[in-house]
């Protein structure tokens, strides 16, 4: 066995800590247990005596602790748990619980050692049988290395284990534990270090002695593992904690510095920071060294100025607590010699002061936490968001493939494997000279920037600029390697911006940032669905500085402005005013569009696309987008030599260097990228030989959103060999790589042979294949079940876990805004798909089952879905927001009004094809379909399907909100409702000359004479007879001629802008009718004998959210004024055995308002608030 300081080169041991906590149902003292857990460095540990319920079990957690297995028996009595600390690599086997509260068994292993963890908490009576149960437990499982953690309530030694000079029998509990230890090998590893001392974990005040009751026995076979064990003070309880280290061969842990947010709420802090700040640049901002210096000087200088501030407070914090601990060991022994009352009373006195130090702190951190809380409990906020996910042991990586297959465990060997693996990623893979990618991309027709554009790109940095990139980061996001953090750069803005716009402007000139903006942390996300054991299946986001995101957010926001001129709309992905919807109605139009028989739909893989572009590429890329000097050399001195370090399991490896790539968490990495790839989207529409499926007007060959991209082509048997030509040449140019196994080939039809299709690179399906979130099927039949059915399983099954959370009426409204509802409106853009009145039926009484806890509803739905505004909880209408996300890509439709823009690519190409088709098959225009009301056969409806749809839900929209026939937005020409202007070409010059809608008929809010109309559009005197029939027609459908129908707001809604912002949230506020409350007002006015005005009551409805900022209080704020309440009369008219008398006052019947009001009883009665 290695001696107490031997821990063994290079690695770092665990500590285990077992401890009668006596008690942790109270808030203050569990702060208390976790503090000093802390200070104890505890990594693995045992607790006895938790009292904590079955129902309350995640008390126990903490922002430390990734894992926790209990045996609860009441809050009372009983109770063991183990917890594990988060940097501990603890691999979870299986658990044994004892429905008793009397011990719990962890089997699992670190570092490839296996282990069980055995916590035992024994009754306090002498029970011999309970000893001999537990180890028959551990012959049953044949369980080896075996640590247990407990408080026996007996001692295996009377003389040694026992401060008492009274000779005491040896009990049968002693007895039995000796020989069952020693028969399975095991030991009482503090007795072993230290087989002559005394020392005792618990004191009794009524027998006035110490006794040793609390071990850690283990297989003798961990001997050599063990380096130590102690007792520490007995605080807080009246045990005292164990410890022990072990040392499983683990690396140390790598210590990433952060700035603690937190600081800047402190004055002193805050004061002392501005101090330095102050000093190092009086000292050294003199203009003897360079601004880049000064910059990554300034940043290391205020790091050690605040690590030395956060170590004088901590210390200055625990200096008290370390000399109480030294006197209290002191007072202690003495104790043990000569028992006075005096010794006594000193021992108290310090250990009230202890626990008064710890219980300010942890009270003061307690009261934060209690107002946090208060302020953000049960709304749509991280708090709620991390109750709802599911509960996940920690994000350790417990064992990776290597590259010959093998499984490693050894978390030093699985980060070795992560940075093999990346640094052979972001090693540069082409062999492509210059003459080859410009002899590629001279060959394209690319767009490029226009002067004015390339100089606004070009122009130096402002102060303005670089302050709005700093306010423009949310906080609260991880820091890179340097450990400041955005909110730091905010509150020291007017110091900071000017120092990094010298820094930058320095860079410059010298052609290279400072070392420091290159450096990042790689973290690793989890893939969805993938297999946790290949390298593969982890997407790597880069945490950068904040100096560098800032620089890369200026570049971003300025490149924002134009990379819309220079990307087609067939590329959605992180384009401004671009929406991912495009894609797939675009899609489904083609697809349930076209009746070739050898056509084919193909939805490539890439494979980690953003991080093997090539860096010549794109340089070459951005130059011949016209863009200037300074923008691209900028762009280059970002790339110049970027480093990265892999962040796995706590560890951190060695920088090394990336020669590729775009960095995933860089805002200007997405914009780069889609520059990227437009040359590949350029190629395939350009190429003769890659023929798309035409519809109408456009013809669809390509579509991307980032890197998924989807293909469609009329011949696949033709258009494939020059597709797969290309997409290879592009990849040996650019990087970007392929998954072939991942893409998918789908046939649209039957014509293909199966030679043809099995000769095939892809992976092929009939059926469907998954596009941006949505499963897309061959049989548009399939659509409702493969999407709406499948998500309406899956909330089933999530409603199900959150039914046990601890949430009120709000928390779980809230649920439903936060997690159920984007879901849903996903699903709503993306499928034009017409849904029946059963399907809202079947979400709502789901969704109300959900809210109402399984319980009667106390209130109507309608209410519940007012806005808060009103007194209601918002609770979403699931078919307004439907008919929303169908009315916005309306707004499109009246778009294609400008058919000359979207052609030349100002617009998405979906419009376009939707208005061919209405024009082919309904022989109508969009603009008219939206603004009148077309008389269209059923029949036709199914001769397309997206129209078909959308104008089912058009005409259910319609009936709804009762709108007119005809709106005055109709058109005059091609519209059905007209028959005149549809073969007369006298009405198509009328539109030609400026005369488009019903609208431009009136002048000044009257309809205009004929002479009127011919000043105005130059209209020939021989149009008479044709401003006759559009009157005629206007008279016929408007209550007046003389003046214009009333406006409409949702007709008013759909010629906006169809980039605006908020348009679905607007659709949605139009679509909500307010449900009336005048019989809830009715009833107060009866009970309280009032007059309430209707400005009162809606003011009283209003105040219902800002009567407190507490979600909780506005419930109740909210079942007050609603009468949700039972009154005595109420119950009484339910159940008439029962007296509708009030309780209080035994005189009058207690309705409501004699309950809250007018019952002399209540304490309120004649006061007025």
């Amino acid at each position: 066995m290695r001696g107490n300081n031997a821990t063994g080169f290079g690695t770092c041991p665990l500590t285990f800590t077992s401890w009668n906590c006596k008690g942790l149902g109270r808030a203050l003292k569990r702060g208390k247990v976790m503090s000093h857990l802390k200070l104890l460095s505890s990594d693995i540990i045992f607790l006895q005596e938790t009292h904590i319920h079955a129902n309350e079990q995640r008390r126990l957690r903490a922002n430390w602790v990734s894992q926790v297995y209990q045996s609860t028996f009441t809050s009372k009595a009983r109770g063991v748990a183990i917890l594990i600390r988060k940097t501990t690599p603890f691999i979870f086997g299986s658990v044994v619980t004892d429905p008793g509260g009397r011990f719990v068994l962890v089997s699992g292993s670190i570092n490839s050692f296996p282990l069980v963890l055995l916590n035992i908490y024994a009754p306090n009576f002498d029970c011999p049988d309970f000893f001999s149960k537990i180890f028959d437990l551990i012959s049953e499982y044949n369980m080896s290395n075996i640590i247990i953690g407990d408080d026996f309530n007996c001692y295996f030694d009377p003389v040694l284990d026992r401060s008492s000079t009274k000779i005491a029998p040896t009990t049968r509990s002693t007895a039995v534990l000796n020989n069952l230890v020693k028969l399975h090998n095991m030991v009482d590893v503090w007795r072993l270090q230290h087989p002559n001392d005394r020392q005792y974990s618990f004191f009794s005040p009524v027998r006035r002695s110490f006794t040793r009751i609390d071990y850690f026995v283990t297989d003798s076979r961990l001997l050599p593992s063990i380096i130590s064990s102690a007792y520490h003070q007995i605080l807080i309880s009246d045990h005292a904690p164990l410890t022990m280290k072990i040392d499983f061969n683990l690396q140390p842990r790598i210590f990433n510095w952060k700035f603690n947010s937190t600081l800047l709420s402190d004055k002193t802090f805050s004061t002392y920071v501005s101090t330095e700040i102050s000093d190092f640049l009086k000292h050294n901002d003199n203009r003897e060294v360079s601004d880049s210096t000064l910059w990554e000087s300034f940043k290391a200088v205020l790091r050690g100025k605040i690590i030395s501030f956060q170590t004088f407070s901590k210390r200055t914090r625990l200096n008290r607590l370390s000399q109480i601990e030294s006197e209290l060991s002191t007072l202690e022994e003495a104790l043990r010699q000569s028992d006075t009352e005096g010794i006594s009373n000193a021992i108290l006195k310090l250990k009230l002061e202890y626990n008064h130090i710890l219980g300010t702190q942890v009270g003061s951190d307690i009261i934060k936490l209690k107002q946090r809380h208060f302020e953000l409990g049960d709304k749509p906020h991280k708090l709620l968001a991390r109750q709802l996910k599911d509960v996940q042991a920690h994000r350790t990586i417990h064992k990776i493939a290597s590259s010959t297959g093998e499984l490693i465990t050894d978390p030093k060997l699985i980060n070795d494997r992560f940075v093999e693996f990346f640094s052979t990623l972001y090693s540069s893979k082409s062999n492509a000279t210059d003459s080859e990618l410009f002899s590629f991309l001279n060959s394209l027709s690319i767009p490029t920037l226009t002067e004015s554009a390339a100089q606004a790109l070009d122009a130096d940095f402002s102060i303005t600029e670089v302050r709005a990139a700093i306010l423009s980061f949310p906080s609260g996001k991880a820091c890179g390697p340097d450990g400041f953090n955005i909110e730091f750069y905010k509150a020291h803005i007017d110091i900071i911006a000017p120092l990094l716009l010298r820094m930058v402007n320095c860079s410059i000139a010298r052609g290279s940032f400072p070392d420091s903006i290159y450096d990042a942390h790689v973290c690793l996300l989890p893939k969805k669905d993938r297999d946790p054991t290949n390298v593969t299946s982890y997407r790597p986001l880069s945490l950068l500085n904040c100096d560098q995101k800032i620089i890369a957010k200026v570049l971003s926001s300025r490149l924002n402005k134009y990379l819309g001129t220079l990307i087609q709309h067939d590329q959605t992905g992180f384009i401004p005013d671009r929406f991912a919807f495009s894609n797939t109605r675009r899609l489904l139009n083609v697809l349930y569009g076209t009746n070739s028989p050898n056509s084919a739909v193909i939805s490539l893989d890439a494979q980690q696309a953003f991080d093997q572009i090539e860096w010549k590429y794109l340089f070459a890329t951005l130059e011949k987008f016209g863009f200037g000097n300074n923008f691209t050399t900028l762009v280059r001195m970002l790339y110049a030599r970027p480093r990265s370090s892999v962040l796995t399991n706590f560890d951190r490896s060695h920088p090394f260097l990336l020669h590729r790539g775009t960095r995933q968490g860089c805002c200007l990495s997405p914009l780069l990228f889609a520059l990227a790839m437009e040359p590949l989207a350029i190629a395939v529409r350009s190429s003769s030989d890659i023929v798309g499926i035409s519809c109408g007007p456009v013809n669809s060959t390509i579509t991307l959103y980032a890197d998924d991209v989807a293909l469609t082509l009329s011949d696949a048997r033709v258009s494939l060999p020059p597709l797969l030509h290309l997409i290879n040449k592009f990849g040996q140019l650019s990087g970007f790589t392929i998954n072939w196994d991942k893409s998918i080939f789908m046939p649209l039809a039957d014509g293909l042979d199966s030679s043809f299709i099995s000769s095939l690179p892809f992976k092929t399906t009939s059926s469907h294949f998954k596009y941006l979130g949505i499963n897309i099927p061959r049989n548009r039949k399939l659509l409702f079940k493969l999407n709406f059915q499948v998500l309406i399983d899956s909330i089933k099954a999530k409603i199900d876990k959150w039914t046990l959370l601890p949430l009120s009426l709000i928390g779980r409204v809230n649920i439903i805004k936060m997690v159920v509802l984007p879901k849903f409106i996903h699903l709503f853009q993306n499928i034009p798909i017409f849904l029946t009145s059963s399907f809202f039926k079947t979400i709502d009484s789901i969704i109300l089952s959900f809210i109402w806890a399984n319980k009667p509803h106390r209130i109507s739905k309608a209410h519940l879905q007012k806005p808060s505004s009103e007194g209601g909880l918002g609770l979403p209408v699931f078919r307004h927001y439907y008919w929303a996300c169908n009315a916005r890509t309306w707004v499109f439709w009246n778009s294609v009004s400008a058919v000359p823009a979207v052609q030349k690519g100002c617009g998405p190409s979906w419009p376009l094809i939707e208005a061919h088709n209405a024009k082919s098959i309904f022989g109508t225009s969009l603009v008219a379909i939206l603004f009148s009301k077309p008389n269209i056969p059923t029949k036709l409806l199914s001769n397309d399907f997206v129209l078909g749809h959308s104008l089912s839900i058009l005409k259910q929209v319609r009936g709804a909100m009762c709108l007119p026939d005809l709106s005055i937005f109709a058109p005059i020409t091609e519209n059905l409702s007209f028959s005149p202007g549809l073969m007369d070409p006298v009405f198509k010059l009328w539109s030609a000359l400026g005369l488009h809608t019903i609208k431009d008929l009136y002048i000044d809010n009257c309809f205009a004479s004929f002479a009127q109309l011919q000043s105005k559009f130059m209209l020939s005197s021989a149009h008479l007879f044709r401003y006759l029939q559009i009157r005629n027609f206007v008279k016929q459908s408007f209550a007046h001629l003389d003046k214009p129908p009333a406006h409409s707001d949702f007709y008013d809604y759909l010629i906006k802008n169809p980039t605006s912002k908020h348009l679905i949230s607007q659709f949605t506020t139009l679509f909500t009718l307010t449900a009336p409350t005048n019989h809830i007002k009715d009833a107060w006015v009866k009970d309280l004998e009032v007059d309430i005005s209707d400005a009162l009551w809606a003011n009283g409805l209003k105040n219902i959210k800002e009567c407190s900022v507490n979600a909780r209080l506005q419930l109740i704020q909210f079942k007050v004024l609603h009468r949700l309440h039972f009154s005595k009369t109420k119950l009484c008219s339910i159940f008439p055995s029962l007296s509708s008398l009030c309780d209080r006052c035994k005189a009058l019947d207690g309705t409501l308002g004699h309950l809250f009001w007018s019952c002399p009883h209540s304490g309120v009665s004649g006061q007025r608030y």
